[in-house]
């Protein structure tokens, strides 16, 4: 059984799921590039206009898994093993770039906790729908780690502000699902039962958007969230519209 099953596309939508639920979907680095190559192959599908990404069991995605560090490239034995297993570092923490830039909408459908490398994919999501039971936590500091990855370290700020991402990246603080749609991290929250289905009909939603406009949207959204000026931001969307109208003429 693989650790990322894939369902779909139908009517548009991929649904990849994260599949170790003995381990709370927690990464390993063949799980990392498996759901690389599913995004990627979602990203080159033209049949494939949202991705709705999840993970089996009572979890989403409690991070990386510390039993894989034999994999790890900070645990290799030489200089050429650095070098291959560097490689899986390079992927791993290029995943959530990956995210924001691919073509289909990601959504993120949190079905439990979200920790670690979990936490920063669930911020990367273009829009992240999570259960009550969701919680989100950046756990390095109790684990004696210092380090943050996969970008928290910008994401998190620019969603909560400095002083929430703080609670969580220094303090270690859990949230649960009602603070975290308070705080912005999440979109909304639902019942758990009720998770699946808001979400099918969220993606459902999304698909059905014209096509040019719905690339060219997501595109010019994150430029301009990540945009060091309102005028860069408006020259973008003015040459994203010059380009929609083109899309229209020819289509």
């Amino acid at each position: 059984m693989s650790d990322i099953e894939l369902q779909g596309p139908v009517d548009g939508v991929l649904t990849v799921t994260l599949n170790r639920p003995q381990r709370l979907n927690a990464f390993t680095f063949e799980m990392v590039a498996e759901l690389e190559a599913a995004l990627k192959g979602a990203d080159a599908d033209p049949e494939c206009r949202v991705v709705v990404l999840t993970g089996a069991g009572r979890g989403f995605c409690s991070g990386h898994d510390r039993g894989d560090q034999t994999t790890s490239p900070w645990n290799a034995a030489d200089h050429n093993e650095v070098r291959a297993q560097a490689r899986d570092a390079d992927r791993y923490f290029a995943l959530t770039s990956l995210m924001r830039t691919m073509r289909p909408v990601v959504i993120a459908a949190v079905n439990g906790p979200a920790a670690g490398a979990g936490l920063s994919i669930a911020l990367a999501a273009d829009l992240t729908v999570a259960g009550h039971s969701a919680s989100f936590v950046n756990g390095f500091v109790n684990t004696g780690g210092v380090h943050m990855e996969l970008g928290i370290s910008q994401l998190l700020p620019r969603i909560v502000g400095s002083q929430r991402a703080a609670r969580m990246l220094i303090a270690a603080e859990t949230v649960s699902a009602d603070v975290a749609a308070e705080w912005g991290l999440v979109g909304e929250t639902v019942a758990d039962d009720e998770l699946p289905a808001r979400v099918a009909q969220l993606a459902a939603e999304v698909s059905a958007r014209p096509e040019g406009s719905l690339e060219l949207t997501k595109q010019l959204f994150w430029a301009g969230v990540s945009s060091a000026s309102i005028a860069e931001s408006a020259r973008n969307e003015a040459r994203s519209q010059l380009l929609a109208q083109s899309i229209r003429r020819a289509e």
